[in-house]
């Protein structure tokens, strides 16, 4: 479940939480991932919020990702066919809509611009993990 704080009509925090566990969100930050989820949540609608974070990482979690070329990426989730460029921003086209699917469209786009984010966040630390490994080996 999303977990936000407010101030002055802007979000200022957002955090999700799974059980015991809170994974901090500011990553987000200064994207447009984090204008969506402030957009719902402001608006009162932060059970909207949750579900399209929940549908963005679920997106981002999918082995369905393919690498088309450098920033140039196609997913498929729920029989939608989305395809994800990060060149200079990152924008989401839908390539083939599924009609019987139950999620709809243009939540699958929204929720795949999250995707992008979470995905660009766990490669950042898997990058990080191993630059830490390679300089551990080569100081002893």
């Amino acid at each position: 479940m999303l977990q936000y704080q407010t101030k002055r009509g802007k979000l200022v925090s957002l955090s999700y939480r799974v059980q015991d566990t809170i994974h901090d969100l500011s990553y987000l930050k200064s994207t447009p991932a984090w204008d969506m989820l402030a957009t719902l949540i402001l608006a009162g609608d932060a059970s909207g919020a949750n579900e399209l974070y929940k549908l963005g990482f679920s997106i981002a979690a999918s082995k369905n990702w393919v690498k088309m070329k450098s920033g140039h990426w196609s997913v498929q989730y729920a029989g939608h066919i989305l395809y994800v460029r990060s060149t200079d921003t990152v924008e989401v086209y839908l390539m083939h809509a599924n009609e019987t699917s139950r999620v709809p469209k243009d939540l699958a786009v929204k929720a795949a611009e999250i995707a992008y984010y979470i995905r660009r966040r766990w490669y950042d630390q898997k990058r990080a993990a191993q630059t830490a490994q390679r300089d551990k080996r080569r100081t002893r």
